[in-house]
């Protein structure tokens, strides 16, 4: 019988284990949380795969991230102010500017003067 609504069809694998020379493979699937053991064994094939060459690993998309982490920041810091640290607070502003500011600058947006990502 064919699966009905948002049942997904599952390819099933039954493995047989030696407890002398897979010891060690079967304590590790005893030790995974109950219900997650499949998930796991995924992960671990994937991994080797990925090892071997025979699966490209997904590259991250920085620039996702970056806008993420850009809203995210805007969202948080909405409506927020912030005071002057004590002592040179004009020195510690142009340090901190110096040291991270271009870099917030792009991951906030491209604001920066310096498009080039690897200059800083």
């Amino acid at each position: 019988m064919a699966p009905t609504g948002a049942k997904r069809q599952s390819y099933r694998v039954n493995l047989k284990l030696d407890y002398e020379l897979d010891g060690d493979l079967i304590t590790w699937m005893e030790a995974q949380a109950k219900g997650a053991l499949s998930q796991a064994i995924r992960e671990v094939l994937r991994r080797g795969l990925e090892a071997e060459g025979q699966i490209e690993q997904q590259a991250l998309d920085y620039e996702c991230i970056r806008q993420i982490v850009a809203n995210e920041l805007t969202r948080a810091l909405a409506g927020l102010h912030f005071q002057p640290l004590p002592g040179d607070a004009e020195a510690n502003a142009s340090e901190t500017e110096d040291q991270y500011g271009a870099r917030l600058d792009r991951m906030l947006g491209g604001l920066s003067a310096n498009p080039n990502p690897g200059d800083n």
